[in-house]
């Protein structure tokens, strides 16, 4: 008796680059039961899906090969080349290669180039530096953008040229050196640097007691990092104050690049938390807090000439606030608070320009400050 014959169809789908419309598949027919194995080919409408957006990789090297991070030193008279290689680290067939490259700012320095091939994902940038080119782009940050221009996503990556001394590390100008610290109040203190260099560290010496710095971290797509400082001052260190010295080391290579920066951290119940100044009406507004019970006296700052002679309590919720009027020839640019041993001081919010740190009347004793409903003024 003969064998039942079957037939068993396999479908093997291949992977595309671009929607095709109609795809080949190829089924394989096998004959069970000695039939011969039969190919066919059969029409069907392709279903592709692009893969989710993912930033493609950028790696950058010197022409000896080595990994090109951070800071480039670079010689007058010489050429600098570093190679760029763009690829998605998914793609492992090359599928996707579809990319974009761009250096920018362009044409930066004068006389640099960039050539792309955006198939294979392959660059080369170069720049030759000409006699006096020390003085006049001694360090140049050149940020390479690639992108996945099939599939999306973005990449940056920076590297800075230096034809001068090799750039330190910056701390921000915005960062206080004088700070207080409420007590039982956890304080973050973020210490924010800018270097162009592959690897930063910032650390501390004489924290306060119980203090903590943290990791240093760098902020994607920027030359920023920062560390945070975190401190809850116990009662015990009321009124008393720690200078801590912060070091920012970037390292290029074996040279190690560094800047400092002190800080006064200042443990204290007494508190301004907002100092504003109102043209239209000359009134100066402080609110703050303050030891429970007691009175804050307020005064110019630096010297604490007084403001007011009216008292100012703090509340059962320790908290305290007064407004005063006070002439425009003497608004003041700081104002102190002081209980105690405490004192506190801030900046004035809208301060005038022609604001000043302490009266100014022909006569010193002609100041007189704001009471029984008399505004302050030289008199």
């Amino acid at each position: 008796m003969r064998k039942p014959f079957f037939q068993a169809r396999a479908l093997l789908r291949f992977p595309v680059s671009r929607p095709l419309g109609k795809s080949l598949v190829a089924a394989l027919v096998l004959g069970i039961g000695g039939a011969e194995p039969r190919l066919f080919i059969d029409g069907v409408t392709a279903a592709t899906t692009k893969p989710d957006p993912v930033p493609p990789t950028v790696v950058i090297t010197a022409a000896d090969g080595s990994s090109v991070k951070g800071i480039v030193a670079v010689k007058e008279g010489e050429t600098v080349t570093l190679d760029i290689k763009v690829y998605d680290p998914r793609d492992t067939q090359g599928l996707y290669h579809d990319f974009s490259l761009q250096a920018l700012p362009a044409n930066t320095p004068p006389g640099a180039s960039l050539a792309f091939n955006a198939l294979k994902g392959l660059g080369r940038y170069t720049w030759t530096a000409a006699a006096g080119d020390a003085a006049r782009y001694p360090n140049t940050t050149i940020t390479f953008v690639a992108s996945n221009t099939y599939l999306g996503g973005t990449t940056k990556q920076q590297v800075t040229l230096s034809l001068g001394d090799l750039p330190t590390p910056v701390f921000s100008t915005a960062i206080p050196t004088q700070q207080t610290a409420e007590v039982g109040k956890r304080l973050k203190f973020p210490l924010t640097v800018s270097s162009p260099s592959s690897k930063v560290r910032i650390k501390a010496s004489r924290l306060p007691p119980g203090a903590t710095l943290g990791p240093t971290r760098k902020t994607p797509n920027t030359q920023q990092w920062t560390a945070v400082l975190k401190w809850k001052p116990k009662a015990k260190h009321t009124g008393h104050s720690y200078t801590t010295t912060f070091t920012a080391i970037g390292k290029n290579g074996s040279t190690a690049l560094q800047s400092t920066l002190g800080v006064t951290f200042t443990a204290a119940t007494l508190l301004i938390q907002q100092a504003r100044w109102n043209a239209d009406s000359s009134q100066l507004t402080v609110t703050g807090k303050g030891p429970k019970g007691q009175s804050i006296s307020l005064g110019f700052s630096p010297d604490g000439t007084a403001l007011t002679n009216v008292p100012i309590s703090v509340d059962g919720q320790g908290l305290w606030s007064h407004s005063l009027q006070v002439e425009a020839a003497n608004a003041p640019c700081a104002v102190q608070a002081r209980t105690g041993n405490q004192t506190a001081t801030l900046a004035v919010d809208s301060a005038p320009a022609a604001c000043v740190a302490t009266p100014v009347c022909t006569d010193p004793a002609q100041w007189h400050p704001e009471d029984n409903g008399v505004p302050a003024q030289c008199m």
